[in-house]
């Protein structure tokens, strides 16, 4: 007996489509364990959305933690070599909320793929963000960008790396106020913060918004990250 898909939960509808997508593309489902050991989490914490990890020693004396991520999971037990792993996964994991004090399951599904860098691969796992999206509505939109062209502007003023942190997390987050706070703090000149502030605006349509981009462009990073976009 077949169940049509809309007699569903829509979170079990997407779920399946997806899945269904995924595997049309060449991605197996890769499938984990709730418990990690704590160390990886620990040596690769600045990766981490957050610090707060839930950890409980094992019957082997061995310090364990509930995972608070996926990809780093699959990462670890993801042989290297010279073919590249199409994976997708449907998994919970466990990160604090309000300062620690308590925490929630957040159930997540996604792609990794891992191998030879390409930009078939990298059109592939963006057309896999517009179905995704697609799947739960079609009154949606997908923000892309290039990390590449943000350090190249930073490599341009000669911003100490530690100094990084604020002002992309305040780009990233669209929050212009906070990249002028964060550029003023880490001593930029007056031109240099209304340039950053400026990649805030850098949204809309495709073409309309990459133009704007060249316009931004100070070296060839910066046009490389470009032309990878294009």
């Amino acid at each position: 007996m077949e169940i049509s898909l809309s007699r569903l939960p829509k979170e079990e509808q997407v779920t399946l489509t997806l899945g269904s997508v995924f595997e049309q593309r060449g991605y197996r489902r890769y499938q984990m364990s709730n418990f990690e050991t704590y160390d990886m989490y620990l040596a690769n914490k600045s990766f981490l959305e957050s610090e707060g990890v839930i950890t409980f020693t094992d019957a082997s004396g061995r310090l364990m933690a509930l995972k608070p991520d996926v990809t780093m999971s699959i990462v670890k037990n993801t042989k290297q070599n010279d073919t590249s792993n199409k994976l997708y996964y449907i998994e919970s994991v466990f990160r604090s909320v309000e300062h620690g004090s308590n925490y929630r399951e957040i159930p997540q599904m996604g792609v990794e793929y891992i191998g030879a860098k390409s930009a078939y691969a990298e059109a592939e796992v963006a057309e896999l963000a517009v179905r995704s999206l697609e799947a739960i509505s079609k009154d949606c939109i997908l923000n892309i960008s290039h990390m590449g062209f943000i350090t190249g502007l930073l490599n341009s003023m000669n911003i100490p790396d530690d100094l990084r942190g604020d002002i992309v997390k305040s780009i990233s987050g669209k929050n212009e106020h906070g990249v002028i706070a964060a550029a003023s703090a880490a001593g930029c000149t007056e031109q240099q913060v209304q340039t950053l502030s400026g990649l805030v605006q850098l949204s809309g349509r495709f073409k309309s918004t990459l133009k704007k981009a060249e316009n931004l462009v100070e070296n060839d990073e910066m046009k490389t990250s470009l032309a990878a976009l294009k």
